[in-house]
């Protein structure tokens, strides 16, 4: 990829970048940032896999921590 140079400072071209937590690219398409956000709602959701599969807590417990867990990583808040 190409770049250009500002007094003497080279700028890198890129095909997308994250900015405020949104990921901007060249066609303006969301597609990668939804991926993003679900693989990082998989990840919140799988990392605390064993306190959802727990006996211990019950089912509102389980309901209350994926709300705060997990649905808010998938979201973007």
């Amino acid at each position: 990829m190409g770049g250009i140079d500002i007094t003497q400072t080279h700028l890198e071209q890129v095909k997308s970048f994250k900015y405020l937590g949104s990921i901007v690219n060249g066609n303006n398409s969301i597609e990668e940032e939804i991926k993003e956000r679900i693989s990082l709602g998989n990840k919140a959701f799988y990392a605390n896999q064993y306190l959802f599969k727990s006996k211990l807590l019950t089912k509102n417990s389980k309901l209350r921590m994926y709300k705060t867990l997990a649905r808010p990583v998938k979201r973007g808040y």
